[in-house]
């Protein structure tokens, strides 16, 4: 499988599939929202946090450079699919769980180590979780300013609250990387 980009548009209306030009390899619709994030604490966890949205995720080859049209307003965000390089999203999953945010240049080579062999493979392990994905912003940023994107995923949403999730969310490497980051952003959906 060649490398892989995800195209990614959040809007309060309902994107429609895709017209015209070369299909993506997937194409998911899904409704929910900013949620709180970051927290370890369980009660916490993935609860609503903003208005409700719709969410269009699709595959691509990398190198396919059709941009995603959804219709009239809607411009999606692209990013490379880093970790694993060639994985598709899978059907059938109870929750999307996205991650944003950006990194101190100082420390992104560490970032991009800490979460390739610790932090993915750690959440990999967590019940629920299916497919576990990192992401780097191609080209410039609309209206989504974080560099790099983490897609999860899950059986359901609690997943993200299961005791699992926050251990791994419990390490020395994880507490001095988040002292770097800016820009988070989570957003939990459910299938639309």
């Amino acid at each position: 499988m060649p490398r892989l980009r995800l195209s990614l548009c959040m809007s309060l209306e309902r994107p429609q599939a895709p017209a015209g030009g070369d299909a993506p390899l997937t194409f998911q619709v899904w409704r929910g929202g900013p949620c709180v994030g970051g927290t370890l604490d369980p009660a916490l966890r993935g609860r609503d946090d903003g208005e409700r949205q719709w969410c269009a995720i699709a595959d691509h080859r990398l190198d396919d450079a059709a941009p995603l049209e959804l219709g009239q307003g809607f411009s999606g965000q692209h990013f490379e699919q880093i970790n694993p390089g060639e994985s598709l999203s899978p059907d059938n999953t109870g929750a999307l769980f996205i991650v944003m945010m950006s990194i101190a240049p100082a420390v992104e080579e560490e970032f991009n180590d800490w979460y390739n062999l610790e932090h993915i493979p750690r959440l990999i392990q967590v019940p629920g979780v299916i497919c576990a994905r990192r992401f780097r912003a191609l080209g410039a940023t609309s209206r989504y300013t974080s560099r790099y994107m983490a897609v999860y995923h899950l059986a359901d949403a609690a997943a993200y609250a299961e005791a699992s999730w926050c251990d791994a969310d419990r390490t020395p490497w994880i507490s001095r990387m988040r002292r770097f980051q800016s820009d988070r952003q989570y957003f939990m959906f459910k299938p639309a």
